[in-house]
């Protein structure tokens, strides 16, 4: 008997990729936040400016040629890792769009400190296609190293934005924190939040109930396992990916803490007779032929679709009280696809 395959990408697994446009939900444009202590004992208004404006020149170029490479200058982990991927899935599909990035010059940075590794962040309009503002975050790892671009997210709506202050701390190797100063240790709050969407429980880090990313996670994979029946088997994996965070002060003694959460989905078929669908994005990205979308791969092994996304948290002071909140995410970038 003849094989059934899986063509085109199992349309359901692949609405991930696909429908999980985290910030670009319809809904009243976000507040700009208020922001104290300008970050000019750090970095100087000029200084930044120039800083926004290399960075959008270096994109810029990069985005054009679709190599990674050039980016090295301004950027580092985990916005090189994505653009490679963006830059891969463009080359093969000729529809897909490299999101471009949305900088001020003449925004007010917020910086961690003096102290290296440094983080800093500015506020900026919403990016294409969406309505709410972004935060974009940069670090610079030691003093003869360039501030680069770490990640970019919009934030929600339905947050409650804290007030960003600039805090020169001086302490050896900040972000380093004092887990015991916060509602969650800020250096682990993203594995925390990894191991939340898991399990679908909190235990331990008390993250506010059904956030916009949790929710949409878990209605998805719903979705995913109803689609799929007794044909077959969804499940998805979350992890923190050891990329150090940015981490900047608020007003009130708490942190916002920017991370990178890698998250799969993965198919198992338990029937060969059931066929099913690869989107075109997991298709071209999984055969690596350009716009073939109907492509067609083995059955009997399971696919695994990988994917980056940064969350925006606010972790509270401990003497304040309260509830870690996820203030905004960026959209997924799906980085590879796998079977076997």
């Amino acid at each position: 008997m003849r094989k059934r395959v899986l063509r085109k990408g199992y349309a359901a697994v692949a609405s991930v990729a696909i429908v999980m446009s985290l910030a670009a939900c319809q809904a009243p444009e976000v507040p700009q936040p208020h922001v104290t202590n300008t970050a000019e004992e750090v970095l100087p208004q000029d200084r930044y400016s120039a800083i926004a404006q290399q960075t959008l020149a270096v994109f810029a170029k990069a985005d054009k040629a679709g190599d990674v490479r050039q980016l090295a200058e301004r950027a580092d982990q985990p916005i090189i890792a994505q653009r490679a991927a963006q830059y891969k899935l463009r080359s093969l599909k000729s529809d897909f769009k490299v999101p471009a990035l949305v900088i001020d010059p003449k925004a007010t940075p917020v910086a961690s400190g003096a102290a290296f590794p440094r983080s800093l962040v500015t506020f900026g309009a919403p990016a294409e296609g969406q309505n709410q503002r972004t935060l974009t975050a940069w670090q610079q790892k030691n003093a003869r190293s360039n501030y680069k671009l770490w990640g970019q997210v919009s934030l929600f709506p339905s947050a409650n934005l804290p007030t960003l202050a600039s805090t020169l701390d001086s302490s050896n190797g900040y972000p380093k924190l004092s887990a015991q100063a916060y509602v969650a240790d800020p250096a682990k709050v993203v594995a925390a939040y990894a191991a939340y969407n898991a399990s679908q429980k909190r235990a331990g880090v008390p993250f506010q109930k059904d956030d916009p990313v949790f929710a949409q996670l878990k209605g998805q994979l719903a979705a995913l396992r109803q689609n799929v029946g007794n044909f077959g088997t969804i499940s998805m994996g979350f992890a923190d990916s050891g990329v150090p965070p940015v981490v900047v002060s608020t007003d009130a003694n708490g942190l916002v803490v920017i991370g990178e959460m890698k998250y799969s989905t993965k198919y198992e078929s338990k029937s060969r007779l059931q066929p099913t669908t690869l989107g075109a994005a997991e298709s071209v990205m999984l055969t690596g032929s350009k716009d073939k979308t109907s492509q067609e791969v083995a059955v009997g092994k399971p696919a695994v679709s990988e994917y980056s996304l940064l969350v925006a948290f606010f972790i509270p002071a401990k003497s304040a009280g309260g509830e870690v909140q996820v203030i905004g995410a960026s959209n997924n970038v799906l980085e590879s696809v796998k079977v076997g």
